[in-house]
């Protein structure tokens, strides 16, 4: 495992993935993936934090991101691998994103972070950057 960082606006998140199944680079190459389908494509999306065999795990871990506006909404989650209707998928995790929700079904409300969605756009175009 190794020991990860997500800078949110002002908060910092540390977390803890799993490498084996998927390298630090296959992490990096989705983030900037799910990064740029938020900010600059305005699509539900997703950065995976901890990634086992989705044939072998019951959950993964994941940032969900939702546009709004000029911003965009994340939400640290836990993702139920068996609950879902057909195998999770490491090639398309953004067709398992939910529906934003702001409230969870006991009527908790659900930590959210709001970030600028210039931010979020930026830190993909690095990513392209460095990967040239």
């Amino acid at each position: 495992a190794r020991r990860g960082r997500l800078t949110i606006g002002t908060e910092i998140e540390e977390f803890e993935s799993f490498i084996g199944f998927w390298s630090p680079r296959d992490y990096e190459e989705q983030w900037i993936e799910g990064a740029e389908r938020v900010a600059t494509l305005g699509k539900n999306s997703c950065l995976l934090t901890s990634v086992t065999d989705p044939q072998e795990t019951e959950h993964l871990r994941w940032w969900l991101m939702y546009p709004r506006d000029n911003d965009v909404v994340f939400q640290e989650a836990l993702l139920l691998v068996r609950t879902l209707p057909r195998p999770f998928s490491t090639e398309n995790p953004y067709e398992f994103v939910p529906a934003h929700r702001a409230v969870e079904e006991d009527g908790r409300a659900i930590s959210e972070w709001l970030v600028p969605k210039a931010e979020v756009a930026a830190f993909a175009r690095e990513g392209l950057q460095r990967r040239r």
